[in-house]
């Protein structure tokens, strides 16, 4: 589990690897939950935003949203 700081572009770092949740979190601290390579970011309240897989081969990843 990780807790990080969104920047003021929106983008978060988790595992050496960068992603956006947008700058409407900019200044907020969201929670990614890995398991092996998905990882899945909430919002300060819990509510899921969207996840990922992490790729060893690239640094930054989309973020697929949740519906």
């Amino acid at each position: 589990m990780h807790h990080c700081l969104v920047a003021s572009n929106g983008a978060i770092g988790i595992a050496g690897h960068r992603t956006s949740v947008g700058t409407p979190y900019a200044g907020t601290t969201v929670t990614a939950i890995r398991d092996g390579t998905r990882v899945t970011v909430y919002d300060p309240d819990g509510h899921p935003i969207g996840h990922l897989t992490l790729q060893p081969d690239k640094t930054y990843i989309t973020l697929t949203p949740t519906p």
